[in-house]
């Protein structure tokens, strides 16, 4: 993992090609520039995208400020949505090797279970002993056993409903701040202070209002995993992992094109995009576009 002084480094030498500034990192969300001194007073962070608990690297520095205000409000439901959709992959899908957190309802009682689903997608229910008050599962197993014994199971339900709640468009809006951070450590400040990326920016910063409706798409097949797709004639940027796609704009086009082509995904559903250019993900604050056009500037 890059270490902060690495990643203050990097960015710092990509402001200089932009700005012309001398050791110093641009906060690449309120575009606030900090020295070196920032790091040992803590006022810069390094950003993992996606979220640490996704298993994302650290990638760039945001600023303090923008941090806190934004990818803490966020990320844990974007977190919770994963446990939601592994949930999801145990008891609808019986997808082998899945496990998954639960609330089983059985004879009156309500138990904090986990479901795993062995090699042949069928599941398994294990009783988690520390989250459940033992007079509850005793009374459950009671039951359970009288109900068998009797031979009395036809007819009876036996509920499960999974343990997360979240909001949905704080999940997406934790999407779209990864999107933005993957796209600005690949590409640069050129990118993400384009004046197209201004009101993604504002967004992200202000997540209490919606300023942008849609920035998901919908793809029914696997897309390239960890892959960055720019559709240059679309004016758009797909960043992709799994089956979830997020599109930013691209410069080539205006943000009105950018919002114009979102409502029609939206009402429209899945659509076809040209990929005129395909990159991994950054490790690192690369900023391919600052120091191309810089060279080009030199030669």
């Amino acid at each position: 993992m890059p270490s902060k002084e690495t990643l203050f480094t990097q960015g710092a030498a990509a402001a200089h090609k932009v700005f012309g500034t001398q050791d110093i990192y641009v906060c690449p969300l309120c575009g606030i520039g900090y020295g070196r001194e920032a790091l040992r007073a803590r006022e810069l962070t390094r950003e993992h995208a996606p979220p640490r608990s996704q298993a994302g690297k650290a990638i760039l520095l945001t600023c303090r400020r923008c941090n806190n205000s934004a990818g803490y409000r966020f990320d844990p439901d974007a977190a919770i949505r994963e446990r939601f959709e592994t949930a999801r992959r145990v008891m609808v899908d019986g997808e082998p090797g899945m496990a998954g957190a639960f609330r089983m309802r059985w004879g009156g009682e309500t138990l904090n279970v986990e479901v795993t689903t062995d090699a042949e997608g069928v599941g398994v229910i294990h009783v988690i002993e520390r989250r459940n008050n033992p007079a509850t599962v005793q009374s459950a197993v009671r039951s359970f056993t009288q109900t068998r014994s009797e031979g009395r199971t036809v007819g009876y339900e036996l509920n499960f409903e999974s343990v997360d709640r979240c909001n949905l468009r704080l999940a997406h809006l934790s999407d779209l701040r990864v999107a933005f951070l993957l796209c600005t450590a690949k590409f640069g400040y050129r990118y993400a202070l384009h004046p197209c990326l201004t009101l993604i920016r504002d967004q992200i910063q202000r997540p209490d209002q919606i300023l942008v409706e849609r920035w998901w798409g919908n793809w029914k097949e696997m897309l390239p995993r960890r892959s960055i797709m720019i559709h240059e004639e679309e004016g758009l940027v797909t960043v992709g992992w799994g089956k979830r796609s997020i599109h930013l704009p691209w410069p080539t086009q205006s943000i009105e094109n950018y919002l114009r082509r979102m409502e029609e995904m939206r009402t429209r559903g899945q659509v076809t995009l040209k990929i005129h250019g395909q990159c991994d993900w950054p490790t690192c604050f690369e900023a391919v576009i600052d120091h191309r056009i810089a060279a080009g500037n030199a030669g």
